[in-house]
């Protein structure tokens, strides 16, 4: 994911069954750290029709993160990285 500093923009994944199964999405955060330092945290925005989550971000300096969306279906915990890189 790109961002050019002073972007305040949402980061949004679809969340699939490998199986093609219905499924719940019952809670979902996530984090944004840079050097193990976490920048940002909160709670995702869950579309359940559509199987979106919605982390808004705002990095505040330039550099490389890692963004990482953790998500709750039944009584499973998953987790999901991705690289973000902020330009100026």
């Amino acid at each position: 994911m790109m961002y050019i500093l002073g972007e305040d923009k949402n980061a949004i994944i679809q969340i699939t069954s490998a199986l093609g199964e219905s499924f719940y999405i019952k809670d979902a955060t996530f984090t944004l750290t840079q050097d193990g330092v976490i920048s940002l945290s909160g709670p995702c925005q869950i579309d359940r029709q559509r199987q979106l989550l919605y982390a808004q971000l705002a990095p505040a300096a330039p550099g490389r993160y890692q963004l990482e969306f953790t998500y709750l279906i039944g009584t499973e915990t998953f987790k999901v990285r991705y690289e973000v890189i902020v330009r100026c």
